[in-house]
């Protein structure tokens, strides 16, 4: 019994770390660690910018092609999320709207969830946003998350992209597709193992 009750404050102190951990841990700029099924697909060129007195990054109306799961859909795309100084989502988050070019029907709608960076000085730049709360004609085969994929060249590090001067960036990539797998951060993988040692610990009691 003793053996157990210290087995229970070892857990409980460590699930308490983790939490502080989880709580604390700053953002990073890196790239997300999504993988994205290959359909359906909206895949669009426009022009991409970080206004720099209000935070925003947007993709503005940028006209390109839905195929859900394969009819080809003129579509366009709009992305407007906050990004701080040191890269992280913003509290005001951000939202995608996909209307279909014909008709004006919503197409996919989602709210920003996370925001990932991958910066290459001597390559292309990657910028992914994290969708949920998905809505719009298309919702039903995109799932509950969508990544949104932008392609282009936006500076050499986060201070760059969301530093005080801005850019803009003509011609840019934007491709989105569905979630299919969403890695747990180290720290939320180390809270699973304690929570279930935990409850081992308890049920032995």
């Amino acid at each position: 019994m003793l053996r157990d009750s210290r087995l229970s404050h070892l857990c409980l102190a460590g699930v308490g770390a983790v939490l502080a951990g989880l709580l604390a841990a700053p953002a990073s700029a890196e790239r997300l660690g999504v993988i994205t099924l290959d359909q359906p697909l909206i895949s669009a060129t426009g022009d991409v910018g970080f206004f720099a007195p209000l935070s925003d990054f947007q993709v503005l109306a940028s006209p390109g092609t839905a195929t859900v799961p394969s009819d080809p859909t003129a579509v366009t795309l709009g992305l407007s999320v906050l990004i701080d100084a040191s890269g992280a989502l913003g509290p005001q988050g951000g939202a995608l709207n996909v209307f279909e070019t014909a008709g004006g029907t919503s197409f996919l709608t989602g709210s920003a969830l996370d925001v990932g960076f991958a910066f290459d000085a001597n390559g292309e730049d990657i910028i992914e946003v994290l969708i949920g709360s998905l809505g719009g004609s298309a919702a039903g085969a995109f799932g509950p998350t969508a990544l949104a994929t932008i392609t282009g060249e936006f500076g050499d590090d986060v201070g760059a992209f969301a530093g005080p001067i801005g850019f803009f960036t003509p011609g840019s990539s934007i491709d989105v597709r569905p979630v299919g797998v969403i890695p747990l951060p180290a720290p939320a993988l180390l809270l699973m193992t304690g929570l279930g040692a935990l409850a081992l610990a308890r049920r032995r009691r």
